[in-house]
């Protein structure tokens, strides 16, 4: 792994040099700036405020775990325990361990008692109970106050500790409601809320990995998506697709350059590079602005980054203001998470240039727009990138932007800007005022066209070529293609369509709901699939079917929870219940269910792990589960069941198995094995 250069070293590289200029590292902290960030960054966690083993979990970090990091010497001193962080709303919600990921591996090889922590973090994390995520990384999704009945868009969401952060908070906040009081209320049906987070990515490979993050949390009060987000599409309303005014929060995560980051990533010490923010100011813009065009007036946003640099933060933000010509304003959040510190946003800066054209070459720098070099004017240093006069509004407004500082209480460097919708941006989509840049040459466009217009000059029009007899040919059979993909109805055809969702099938259903024996009023107009095909069968939440589902404009991922997966049994159609939303079913089902004393469930997890599930031998259980297996053979046959544990404490409800002749095997992949037979640790 690389390590930081050392501390007279640091001197000489562009990155202390650049942000010393700026006036983001000052001469009179520099020592200390220097010594935190070649420092490791500390490990943080938060606890799920809707886990049930939440306060059991509390209880260990204050109880047990200071007296075993007590016991460590480490250094000639002992080592720290978690602490924590006390700026966090909810009380011993969130932590910080002041040591690095690699040290913390290294200490656990050193050490059984900081191992035992190590596996008591990954198996709480893997239950959904814990999540691992930088300190300041938290504070986005704190400042949007969120309510149970908001709509919440999550523009760039990879990894997806922020989204995961506004489920936990969307649950808890319905849950309280149900329950009548506040807070710690457990689970519950989070659609009573109204509530959805749409998690949105530009890269799919990476919105797979997001999926994969929140699927330990249940994804019934989320979507996630995959979309360039300045061409976010929008939500559906009584079935047609509003594209602005859609979200009642939106956290705007931009991508950046990152050297906020730079304690964990040492690599940036020498690969920082003065061109990446130049590079990422018009994305970020674009995705700002698309950002404040989907929020509703009156919602809330945060724009943020994890990097230090003014072009990516501040000028963005004041660019912001100006093009959304006073539909948008900085919230002052100074009054929010007392305790945190922070720093008031720049107001002043300049703007840097290094060709790369020319190795080792110099920085330039330039104070305001019209010291730049033409050749660089524009596309390369757009005006906006300045800062606005101390006299405007926007200048003004900049002060209430927050910049978390890693010496201020030893964390990652993080800007973020709390802003609010006050109206409808200008331009089609609320798209904003024009750029400097594009103003000037629209303006210039009327004024020859004004000027042509004087002189009764005729503007020629563009020529129109004939189309070629091969191009004709292309166009017809694309539209002969379009034709075959619709029925005859106007309606889309029946060939599967990616990143859709189709209602399941009449016939499927009645297929689930005879085998089970499953309610009338269970609601199986809310479950789902990608075809008729397809494995999975996900229950989705209604406000996200209604919003996300009725049409074809949003590239869904995933959504809903999985409740029941299609297998093919030899020339039988079978539909298993699926570990992850079997508790949403069960109490709907009144067949295919069997009681399960704590020894027969004890045999079915204590299995060694296996991709497929561990068959186990009849004989193997108890007397009285044997015998009523052996009735529901002879009664429906072999194939799944729903295995209920009978002890009154089980923290199991339930678990899907198959019934063979002659064994029965637990019907989970190897990380549901391994969670289920921990379920019993807290």
């Amino acid at each position: 792994m690389p390590s930081a250069p050392s501390s007279d070293a640091l001197d000489a590289l562009p990155f202390i040099q650049y942000y010393v200029r700026q006036g983001v590292f000052r001469a009179e902290e520099l020592d200390a700036v220097k010594a935190t960030l070649q420092a490791p960054l500390p490990v943080c966690f938060r606890i799920n405020p809707n886990a049930r083993a939440g306060q059991a979990i509390k209880d260990r970090l204050v109880n047990e775990f200071p007296a075993l990091f007590a016991s460590i010497v480490r250094g000639g001193k002992q080592l720290s325990p978690p602490a924590e962080l006390a700026w966090y709303p909810f009380a011993k919600s969130a932590w910080q361990l002041d040591c690095g990921r690699s040290d913390f591996a290294k200490l656990g090889r050193e050490h059984p008692e900081v191992q035992a922590f190590r596996d008591f973090l990954m198996h709480q994390t893997a239950e959904g109970n814990i999540t691992r995520q930088e300190a300041v990384s938290m504070i986005p999704a704190l400042l949007l106050g969120i309510q149970r009945e908001h709509r919440v868009l999550d523009l760039c969401a990879a990894p997806g500790s922020k989204t995961s952060q506004v489920m936990e908070e969307l649950d808890m906040k319905a849950a309280a409601e149900a329950a009548g009081k506040p807070s710690d209320s457990g689970s519950h049906d989070s659609s009573a809320g109204g509530g959805f987070i749409v998690a949105n990515d530009a890269n799919e490979k990476r919105s797979y990995l997001l999926v994969h993050q929140l699927q330990r949390l249940g994804l019934d009060n989320a979507v996630v998506t995959c979309h360039l987000g300045q061409d976010f599409p929008g939500l559906y309303d009584n079935g047609a697709l509003r594209e602005t005014n859609v979200f009642d929060r939106v956290i705007c995560d931009v991508p950046c350059s990152g050297d906020g980051t730079i304690r964990k990533n040492k690599n940036l010490w020498r690969q920082w590079a003065l061109g990446s923010p130049l590079t990422l100011y018009k994305v970020q813009l674009e995705l700002a602005l698309r950002a404040a065009a989907l929020l509703k007036s009156g919602g809330l946003m945060v724009y943020s980054t994890c990097s230090l640099n003014p072009i990516e933060n501040e000028s963005v933000v004041a660019e912001l203001l100006r093009r959304a010509s006073g539909a948008l304003e900085v919230v002052d959040a100074s009054e929010l998470l007392p305790g945190l510190v922070r720093r008031e946003g720049l107001r002043s800066w300049q703007v840097a240039y290094q060709s790369r054209d020319v190795k080792h070459s110099d920085m330039s720098w330039f104070s305001d727009y019209e010291s730049v070099p033409d050749n660089l004017r524009g596309d390369r240093i757009p005006k906006s990138m300045f800062p606005p006069g101390l006299a405007t509004t926007e200048s003004t407004a900049l002060r209430h932007c927050m910049r978390l500082f890693p010496t201020d209480q030893n964390t990652g460097g993080f800007f973020v800007a709390l802003l609010r919708k006050l109206g409808d941006l200008p331009g089609e989509r609320q798209s904003g005022l024009p750029s400097f840049e594009d103003a000037a040459r629209q303006a210039k466009k009327a004024a020859k066209k004004a000027l042509a217009a004087e002189s009764d000059e005729v503007i020629p029009k563009t020529r129109r070529w004939p189309i070629s007899a091969k191009a004709k040919r292309r166009i017809e059979d694309a539209a002969l293609k379009a034709a075959e993909l619709q029925s005859a109805d106007g309606e889309s055809s029946s060939l599967p369509l990616l990143h859709q969702y189709i209602k399941l099938s009449n016939d499927h259903w009645s297929h689930i709901r005879d085998f089970y024996g499953i309610k009338d009023h269970f609601p199986h107009e809310h479950l789902f699939a990608r075809s008729d095909g397809a494995i999975s069968v996900c229950l989705v939440n209604p406000n996200v079917q209604d919003a996300c589902l009725a049409g074809r404009d949003l590239k869904i991922l995933n959504t809903g929870i999985r409740v029941f997966a299609r297998v093919q049994a030899g020339d039988r159609l079978i539909f298993r219940p699926a570990e992850e939303g079997l508790s949403l079913v069960l109490p709907f089902i009144t067949k295919r269910t069997i009681g399960a004393s704590e020894s027969d469930v004890a045999r079915i997890l204590s299995a060694p792990l296996s991709a497929n599930g561990q068959a186990h031998p009849l004989e193997s259980f108890s007397d009285e589960f044997q015998a009523q297996i052996q009735q529901m053979r002879e009664l429906s046959g072999t194939g799944p069941v729903v295995l209920v544990p009978t002890a009154a404490d089980s923290r199991i409800q339930a678990l899907p198995v198959w019934i063979g002749d002659k064994s029965v095997v637990l019907l989970a992949d190897k990380l549901a094995q391994k969670r289920l037979a921990n379920s019993q640790v807290v």
